[in-house]
């Protein structure tokens, strides 16, 4: 028979078992891509983020809408996606045709993990010069992330690469990490309430004017 701490440990080891079966497997077009995101996030101490099929559904169709366009480099403009998802997105074009991709997941890593260059940990800010950025690379290590999918597509000469996270990073008035835990939920105040709205009618006793007091016997004669 199982100790009280050999139990407490397996069910513990069952509990990070299932929690890692719930993720979905990354597709071998995107192997690397979450081990590039997760390596980010390990310097910076943040757990890892996991692969998400939803997420790369919603990414994939707007790749393909992108693609369908020419392949502008735009966010979507769903304000119910804006609310609820972060986006990444990358766009490679060539001159001349192709076939395949250009980048490679790695390569998109690279790309929007090389943000970080301009942003200040200490201070957290970023300190971009003009025409760059810190939001991709912020989307990545953002703290409170769990998921993320991708999806990428070919327009003639060029592609597009979409990422979706969830929960959304970017956040006003957040950081990306280290944000203190939100204020607690005061209790709902119950002191000077009567008896009667504690138990049924026929068991409420006058004598108490809180269910916090109880009633002393009178002394002995």
């Amino acid at each position: 028979m199982l100790r009280p701490t050999q139990l407490l440990l397996a069910g513990l080891l069952a509990s990070l078992l299932g929690t890692a079966a719930a993720a979905d497997p990354e597709p071998a077009e995107y192997a690397g891509l979450l081990a590039g995101h997760n390596a980010l996030r390990a310097q910076v101490g943040v757990p890892p983020l996991g692969w998400s099929d939803a997420n790369a559904a919603s990414a994939q169709a707007w790749a393909s809408q992108l693609a369908s366009e020419g392949c502008p480099l735009r966010y979507s403009s769903d304000p119910a996606r804006r609310e609820s998802t972060g986006e990444n997105l990358l766009k490679a074009w060539s001159t001349t045709a192709y076939d395949g991709w250009k980048r490679s997941p790695a390569a998109v890593v690279e790309r929007w993990s090389s943000e970080g260059l301009y942003y200040d940990h200490a201070e957290h800010r970023c300190k971009a010069p003009q025409g760059r950025q810190c939001g991709q690379y912020l989307q990545m290590i953002w703290e409170t992330s769990t998921e993320v999918g991708c999806g990428r597509a070919r327009c003639g000469g060029g592609e597009v690469w979409v990422c979706h996270y969830t929960p959304r990073g970017n956040q006003d008035g957040l950081k990306p990490y280290g944000n203190p835990p939100p204020e607690p939920v005061p209790p709902p105040e119950v002191l000077g309430c009567s008896v009667d709205d504690a138990m049924p009618a026929e068991q409420a006793s006058p004598a108490l004017s809180s269910p916090h007091l109880i009633p002393v016997p009178p002394p002995s004669q």
